[in-house]
């Protein structure tokens, strides 16, 4: 379980938008926009979609941390050296490893950021990271594998941010918050920092 989980049970991502309009005018602002519609529709979601698509088709599954963010990746001597909490791992693409990477560490704000406007990809940190995965990977990487990683970073981002958004709307049955509205700004800034993301073409 991540630190800022406190039902794993749930599945906030199965979670339809729209049911629940008292949450919805408490918290969002006319800074927002269209804030819901970019979860649900709109060129992120085609985005989504067609990233999907390719994964089945062209990705191998390996073995995958799939909690590989900046929190759970040690370091000794300014160095990284290993990953910690292991309860995550499971079968899947190695893509999700390196995204969730991407999104935090190379993010100029802390996730929950209450000022959207300070969240972005930080150019240099996103390279560095695409730099240290590619000299990491084995013999035997496919193509398919090394060309996902171009966009990795855009498709977790993307899937936490919809995560943040759906679990505040529904009441913040997820992930542990520690002041009001905390999972809307996790949301906020996440769709901040997607906007900011490199994207490599699809198909």
């Amino acid at each position: 379980m991540t630190p800022t989980e406190q039902n794993p049970s749930s599945d906030p991502v199965s979670g339809e938008l729209g049911h629940s309009p008292t949450r919805h005018s408490r918290g969002l602002t006319s800074d927002d926009g269209d804030l819901l519609g970019l979860a649900g529709s709109g060129a992120e979601r085609e985005f989504a979609a067609r990233a999907v698509a390719f994964l089945r088709a062209r990705v191998p599954r390996r073995v995958a941390h799939y909690d590989a963010k900046l929190d759970n990746v040690l370091f000794a001597g300014g160095a990284a050296v290993c990953l910690v909490d292991f309860d995550t791992v499971m079968p899947g693409a190695w893509l999700w490893d390196v995204g969730d990477l991407l999104r935090s560490a190379a993010t100029t704000a802390a996730e929950d950021d209450p000022d959207p406007r300070r969240a972005g990809a930080d150019p240099s940190l996103y390279r560095a990271v695409l730099d240290g995965y590619h000299e990491g990977l084995p013999d035997g990487t496919t193509p398919a594998e090394q060309e996902a990683a171009g966009y990795a970073g855009a498709l977790v981002t993307y899937e936490q941010a919809v995560r943040f958004l759906t679990d505040w709307i529904e009441g913040d049955v997820y992930y542990r918050i520690s002041r009001p509205d905390q999972n809307l700004d996790r949301a906020r800034a996440q769709f901040r920092l997607l906007a900011s993301m490199p994207l490599t073409r699809i198909g």
